[in-house]
């Protein structure tokens, strides 16, 4: 039973020769977002702070390149203001969210919004910038390389410093899908075996 299950997967899996025509037709538009819209991503806000003033954003590209040195990557839109400052600092904070912040995560993607309107909310760390309270972890960055990409600037940045919440509760991450937050529970992890859910 569990050989068929992993033939019938190895099948599944085993990748299409594709026509010469289909290979250099490049994507349109609505197809590379219609393609993204099936690939979940992790959310962060990135913070910094430039001539005193603090700066935030929310993206849902970063991701961890190397361990060892610690070094991540992630992605600014050019049209955001928000870029225009960060791109005025080396130094920024990255908050890695559960789904208790998807407030957060929504302050960070409003255009017009105060996001440091609530002083309760956020503090300043010795090094200037500023961390919002709570999450279950920040990182202090070090941008090491900017490359402009399209739309987009792609940062490398090297990891300083980790900060990690005491709570031992349930940390449920926030994830961006198909322009939907949701919520990653134990309940969505799949069993290797039988291939469903291990709470279904």
């Amino acid at each position: 039973m569990k050989t068929d299950m992993l033939e019938d997967r190895a099948e599944h899996q085993r990748p299409r020769v594709l026509k010469a025509a289909w290979r250099d037709r490049p994507p349109g538009l609505d197809e590379f977002r219609e393609a993204f819209r099936l690939h979940p991503s992790g959310v962060a806000v990135i913070t910094g702070s430039v001539n005193g003033l603090p700066v935030a954003m929310t993206v849902s590209s970063l991701i961890s390149v190397s361990a060892e040195p610690p070094f991540v990557i992630f992605s600014l839109s050019k049209q955001s203001y928000a870029t225009q400052q960060l791109m005025q600092t080396d130094s920024v904070i990255a908050h890695l969210l559960n789904s208790d912040y998807k407030w957060l995560a929504e302050l960070g993607a409003r255009g017009n919004a105060d996001r440091f309107e609530d002083r309760n909310l956020w503090h300043t760390i010795p090094s200037g910038e500023p961390v919002y309270r709570g999450v279950p972890a920040w990182l202090r960055l070090s941008v090491v390389d900017r490359t402009e990409v399209g739309s987009a600037i792609v940062c490398i940045a090297q990891v300083l410093h980790i900060e990690l919440s005491l709570d031992e509760g349930e940390q449920s991450p926030l994830v961006y899908h198909s322009r939907n937050w949701h919520r990653l529970t134990e309940a969505s992890v799949i069993d290797e075996t039988t291939g469903r859910n291990v709470r279904g």
